[in-house]
């Protein structure tokens, strides 16, 4: 699968990852300028945080397994900072 999103800078990208797959499922992340993330994913369930820079970001997915299921879900949030004032 292929597609793609628009990001603001600051924004991040967060992956929740449900899986109980047997093999291994590749998501290659790309950046504005191109720059390539490989996430490889197996039969666990995780969380992953990515911070965004501003403009069109592209992904696919590819991968192989024998059995079980994965599901992938992308949000987009605002980056929030804390400050602390003396």
């Amino acid at each position: 699968h292929s597609s793609g999103f628009e990001a603001k800078d600051g924004q991040i990208l967060t992956l929740e990852i449900t899986s109980s797959i047997n093999g291994s499922v590749d998501l290659f992340l790309f950046s504005p300028s191109n720059q390539e993330q490989r996430i490889t994913m197996g039969g666990s369930s995780e969380t992953k945080t990515i911070p965004l820079s501003e403009g069109r970001w592209s992904y696919n997915c590819t991968g192989f397994f024998d059995s079980g299921t994965i599901s992938i879900v992308g949000t987009l949030n605002l980056q929030h900072i804390n400050i602390l004032l003396c």
